[in-house]
C-alpha cells in the first residue's frame, strides 16, 4: 500500500473518529447559544431540561456521515486494486488533498445538519410551533430555498424542500417565531423585581 494511500485512510478515519466528539461540543455550545437566542429575543428563560432525544439524534447524524465516510474509503480501496492510474478520484489531482478536501466538506455538511436538528428539537421542546425561513442570501442558495426566505413555516407541517438544514449542504436557517394563537411562555423577570 502507498504512502499516499494510507495516508488518505488515516484521513478518513481521523474525520470519522472526531465526529463523535465534535458532535457534543456542538449540541452544548448550541444549547448556550439556544437559551441566550431565547432570552433576548423573547425574553424567555429556558428551564434545564434533560434532552433524552439528543443522544440518538446524534448518533443518527454520525451514523450517516460514517456511511458516507466508509462510502469514500472503499472508493479509495478500489482504485488501489485498479491500478496507480485509477488511484485519483479526480483526474490530474493527487489523492491526499482531495481526501482532505472530501472530508472537511462532509465535516461542514455534518455540522450544519447537527445545528438545523438542535434547533428543531429545541424549538419544538419549548413550544415553538413556527419558524421564519433564512437564507444566506448569495448566489450558492438552492432557488427552492431562495422561494421560502421569509415564510413562516410550521414545525409539524415541513414546505416541500424539508426544514432548514436538512438537505445536504443546505445553510438556511430556522427563527423561532411566535404566534398569537402559540401558549404564553414564561418570561425572565429581573432578579431586582423578585427581592423584596
Amino acid at each position: 500500500m502507498s504512502h499516499v494511500l494510507t495516508a488518505s485512510l488515516v484521513a478518513i478515519d481521523r474525520a470519522r473518529d472526531f465526529a463523535e466528539r465534535f458532535a457534543l461540543d456542538m449540541a452544548e455550545t448550541h444549547k448556550q447559544s439556544f437559551v441566550q437566542r431565547m432570552r433576548e429575543r423573547y425574553g424567555y428563560r429556558v428551564p434545564v431540561r434533560r434532552e433524552e432525544w439528543l443522544p440518538y439524534d446524534l448518533a443518527e447524524l454520525i451514523a450517516d456521515y460514517v456511511r458516507a465516510l466508509e462510502k469514500l474509503r472503499q472508493q479509495v480501496l478500489q482504485a488501489e486494486w485498479i491500478g496507480e492510474e485509477s488511484k485519483k478520484l479526480v483526474p490530474d489531482q493527487p489523492l491526499l488533498p482531495q481526501i482532505e478536501n472530501i472530508t472537511a466538506r462532509y465535516g461542514a455538511d455534518l455540522s450544519r445538519r447537527i445545528y438545523a436538528r438542535l434547533e428543531h428539537r429545541r424549538q419544538q421542546t419549548e413550544g415553538v410551533t413556527h419558524y421564519i425561513w433564512g437564507t444566506e442570501g448569495d448566489d450558492r442558495v438552492r432557488d427552492s430555498h431562495a422561494a421560502n426566505e421569509g415564510h413562516i413555516f410550521a414545525w409539524d407541517n415541513p414546505p416541500a424542500t424539508g426544514h432548514p438544514g436538512e438537505a445536504s449542504n443546505c445553510r438556511c436557517s430556522a427563527s423561532p417565531v411566535k404566534l398569537p394563537d402559540d401558549p404564553p411562555i414564561e418570561p425572565v423577570y429581573p432578579i431586582e423585581s423578585i427581592i423584596l
